[in-house]
Order: C-alpha cells, then structure tokens, then sequence
C-alpha cells in the first residue's frame, strides 16, 4: 500500500523540503497552502517532474470545513492519508515569543491539530487499528 502524507503549510520553507523529502522517499504528498497558491503549485510540479506524485490544496487549517475538504481531496485523489506533517503556522512580525500567542495562533494551534484528528476520514467512518 502506496502512503500518503498531507504536508500543512506545505507551499514554502520547511513544509516545502518535507514534502520534497517525503515525494523522493516514495510517498504520495499533498500540499495544504493557505495563500501561496503560485508557490504550491511549483511544488506539485517538481515533485512530478521528479517521478513523484504530488497535489496542491488550498485550506485554512484553523477552519473545520477547509481541513474535512482537505482530507476528502487527498482521499479521492490518493486514498486514506498515512501521515501527517503539521508545519502550519502564522508568521508574525518579530517578537518575544510570549507575545506570539494572538487570538489566530492560538485558534490554529489548538483548533487546527483538533479539526484534523476529526477529519481523518471525512465519510464520518470510525478506524480503528486491529492487531495482527
């Protein structure tokens, strides 16, 4: 079975090189961007133009019916995801950490890993692990 690893904030930086590292190592990536779509969409690009398999989706991660279609796009085109790079983030103005936590980055920090545990397969479908 082919894995299939959705990278958030996947369109730049790190999310970038972790969906290039994990495309080179075989799997499936699907790009989740907020706003670079231009960005992403190179990505998927190099990604194919290197034998992998690549798709670029546009999401808010803090918002819990972008994050179901994220899951649902990667499901159809890829099958059931197999892991999760959660690189997302807002980038603020430098400051003193303490004073990062806006009402925004509080919200995707905590809602954000919640709505993506909820969405793991949008049919609603609970899956369990069965031991071997």
């Amino acid at each position: 079975m082919r894995k299939v690893v959705i990278v958030t904030g996947g369109s730049r930086g790190i999310g970038a090189a972790a969906a290039r590292l994990i495309a080179a190592g075989g799997a499936a990536v699907v790009v989740n961007y907020a706003q670079a779509r231009e960005a992403a969409e190179r990505l998927v690009a190099e990604i194919g133009a290197a034998g992998g398999e690549a798709l670029a989706v546009q999401g808010d991660v803090a918002n819990e019916a972008d994050v179901i279609r994220l899951f649902r796009e990667t499901e159809e085109r890829f099958g059931r995801p197999s892991g999760l790079v959660n690189n997302a983030g807002i980038i603020q103005p430098q400051m003193r950490f303490e004073a990062s936590r806006s009402d925004a980055s509080a919200r995707q920090a905590g809602s954000g890993c919640l709505h993506k545990a909820r969405s793991g397969c949008p049919s609603g479908r609970r899956h369990t692990r069965r031991s071997s």
